[in-house]
């Protein structure tokens, strides 16, 4: 039984963040902090300084998965900020292989998925977003950012029925209001590129429908919510859509007309 116990007590130990493991990732955020003010001339050494600071933390306490899993996170992001992006991800894919639901291993998974954006690699990003909007244990904020994009690459795709759709699903179940707003109004514009006028507006009077009831609140969500739907992007192009499409077709008639 003590044998047991003595295995059970090492198990949670290594679930809880040492106090050492603590103190080192403190160092190494005050190496980050202090870069803001370093002159130029130094400022790359000290850069690799604070990279090698949360290195150390991960190799010294292999055990403190959430802090490990910071380490590597800032490490890509000071990688990042030095233009070397090989090794941005390099740190990033090790902060992504700590356990689920731990957080800086989401916001590094969210980082890789966008490095594949910008190098023009779509399917690999699709599958890093789709990866997060999946996961149950990731943070809302962060799946919801991963609908955003999903239904950006789809778009530039050449693909808005699979766009619509994942905006249709942050419109519906986005935390916030203002990010609900803002996916309907993306499906508008969507409809909007297929000169689909009518489907717009339809989008357009389900945003309202279904914000409406926010939208009265005499609240800073009811502001914010009201200062989104009026400055919906589609519902600002939809009037002179709809002129052009009218002047269109009475352009015919006008010629004919004059030839008269």
């Amino acid at each position: 039984m003590s044998a047991c116990l003595a295995l059970l007590l090492l198990w949670v130990q290594s679930l809880a963040p040492q106090p050492a493991a603590e103190a080192a990732l403190a160092r190494a955020a005050a190496l980050r902090a202090a870069l803001r003010e370093t002159p130029a001339a130094q400022l790359e050494s000290a850069r690799r300084q604070a990279i090698e600071a949360y290195r150390e933390l991960r190799r010294d306490h292999p055990t403190a998965r959430e802090l490990c899993a910071e380490a590597g996170y800032w490490a890509g992001e000071l990688w990042r900020a030095s233009g070397n992006l090989a090794e941005a991800r390099r740190e990033w894919l090790i902060a992504a292989d700590q356990p689920a639901g731990i957080r800086f291993r989401d916001r590094a998974r969210m980082e890789l998925a966008h490095l594949d954006r910008r190098a023009g690699n779509p399917d690999a990003a699709l599958r890093r977003y789709s990866e997060i909007e999946s996961d149950p244990e990731a943070r809302p904020a962060l799946r919801e950012e991963a609908l955003h994009w999903i239904g950006a690459l789809e778009l530039a795709r050449g693909r808005p029925a699979d766009a619509r759709r994942a905006w249709q699903r942050l419109a519906e179940r986005a935390e916030d209001p203002v990010t609900r707003v803002r996916a309907f109004d993306r499906i508008a514009q969507a409809w909007l590129d297929q000169e689909d006028l009518e489907a717009a507006a339809g989008v357009i009077d389900q945003c309202r429908q279904a914000l409406s009831d926010l939208a009265q609140e005499e609240t800073r969500t009811g502001e914010r919510v009201r200062h989104a739907l009026a400055t919906m992007r589609a519902l600002e192009l939809l009037p002179a859509l709809i002129e052009q499409r009218r002047a269109a077709r009475e352009a015919p008639k006008r010629r004919a007309g004059q030839g008269g």
